[in-house]
């Protein structure tokens, strides 16, 4: 399968346009996409001067993948809906805890997801807008 168009690279939160449900949000978060395999992703998400960095490899087939070093999940899976859509389901042991639905912008630009799930407070939901950064 295809990679989404304009997915690959590194991504840049833009908290002024980031709508945080019950907090500030992350000082500084970067996202990277990396081709893997026949239409695979590896991807990993940092949050700076916080917990660390998350990782999994996975591909848009809608099967269970391992995330590392997530509290508050270990399964991802990925479903490409169209050339700029992805739908992400984040499991724990065996349950539903998160989903997220990533559009990128038509110019490849930008990019926004928005996340609804549970943690330690309850239900949350977040929309975060990603710029994309220049590759070298």
């Amino acid at each position: 399968m295809r990679q989404p168009l304009n997915s690959i690279g590194v991504w840049k939160i833009n908290k002024a346009k980031s709508k945080f449900n019950r907090d500030r949000g992350p000082k500084n978060l970067k996202i990277k996409w990396v081709p893997h395999g026949n239409g695979g992703v590896k991807f990993s998400y940092e949050r700076l001067a916080a917990e660390g960095t998350i990782q999994y490899t996975a591909f848009y087939d809608g099967k269970d993948y391992p995330v590392r070093f997530a509290e508050g999940y270990d399964t991802v899976s990925l479903k490409r809906i169209d050339a700029h859509t992805v739908e992400c389901t984040f499991e724990k042991n065996g349950q539903t805890v998160s989903t997220s639905r990533r559009v990128l912008s038509l110019d490849g630009a930008s990019m926004t997801v928005t996340a609804t799930g549970t943690n330690a407070d309850g239900e949350a939901q977040n929309t975060d807008v990603y710029d994309k950064e220049a590759s070298n």
